[in-house]
């Protein structure tokens, strides 16, 4: 566990992480809003020193492996009462606060496994359904930002959650299930559901009615949701967050302040994102123009 100062109280190695970054994205807002949006860096393949390619499918390769595992051990722990992940456990002790309990086993179950789900179905969509513009780069902070979501975000999870001790409640009982697990679990189907469909619709922007990938231009997104909100990916990644922040409970400290991280950065993008399409496309719906599409 690091040594706080006794002014932060409670809060958690993790805890500083997610409430640093969150800082950072917040100052990046406030520089675009003075000096202008940076997006059109991005989009334009810049080169630099601190500008890096943009890699998802590595990333979240690595994030498959590392939620896979705590999965893994968290089921082994609580239903078959299996100890013998000591490694993970000391390891979540030096992130977080030893001893802090704010959910319970059938929460946490339900939360790693919606966390591993959607890891799974970005990486599917990464590889299958997404085209990438070989040309895009990134700052170091948007290339930073999400490779520790990948290896931190399980570890938060679980870093509230009962000990990996091997005493669990056993085998799933339906008397531990509450209205929290039916209310996450159908907002992170709904949206996760959404979210692949509109994947499915930008992917198509850049393939012609066979499939086949013929241009890696940006271009702008029409019909369904894209007709009121400019970049709707970014609340749904939010959405998502929040419904497995449902799962575990309000009370869940580090989480809660991972899904802040999540909302303010997919904030900060989706304001550059929205001025850079009112600057390149004339044709924008004055809809897509309103203060909410403007935010997302």
């Amino acid at each position: 566990m690091f040594e706080l100062p006794s002014h932060l109280g409670q809060l958690s190695g993790l805890g500083l992480l997610w409430t640093g970054l969150s800082g950072a994205y917040v100052i990046k807002g406030l520089y675009q809003v003075i000096r202008g949006s940076t997006v059109h860096r991005d989009f334009d393949g810049e080169k630099g020193l601190l500008r890096f390619t943009k890699r998802p499918v590595r990333r979240l390769f690595l994030g498959l492996g590392m939620n896979g595992a705590i999965c893994i051990a968290v089921y082994n722990s609580y239903c078959f009462g299996i100890h013998d992940f000591g490694w993970l456990q000391g390891l979540l002790n030096r992130v977080s606060n030893p001893g802090v309990i704010n959910t319970d086993e059938m929460s946490t179950l339900v939360g790693c496994s919606l966390l591993f789900s959607h890891t799974l179905l970005r990486w599917y969509s990464s590889v299958y359904v997404n085209v990438f513009s070989s040309s895009c780069t990134q700052d170091l902070l948007d290339w930073l930002a999400p490779h520790l979501y990948t290896v931190m975000a399980g570890l938060t999870l679980v870093s509230d959650a009962p000990p990996l001790d091997g005493k669990g409640f056993g085998w799933f009982s339906t008397s531990v299930l509450s209205w929290r697990h039916a209310a996450g679990v159908a907002l992170f189907a709904v949206v996760s559901y959404q979210d692949y469909q509109l994947q499915y619709q930008l992917a198509r922007l850049r393939k012609n009615k066979s499939g086949h990938v013929v241009s890696e231009d940006h271009k702008l997104p029409k019909g369904g949701v894209f007709e009121h909100v400019s970049s709707p990916q970014f609340l749904y990644e939010i959405l998502i967050q929040a419904s497995i922040g449902v799962t575990l409970g309000f009370g869940h400290q580090a989480w809660w302040l991972c899904t802040g991280y999540v909302a303010v950065s997919q904030l900060v993008r989706g304001l550059a994102r929205q001025r850079w399409y009112c600057k390149k496309f004339e044709a924008l719906p004055a809809g897509r123009k309103a203060v909410i599409p403007y935010l997302m």
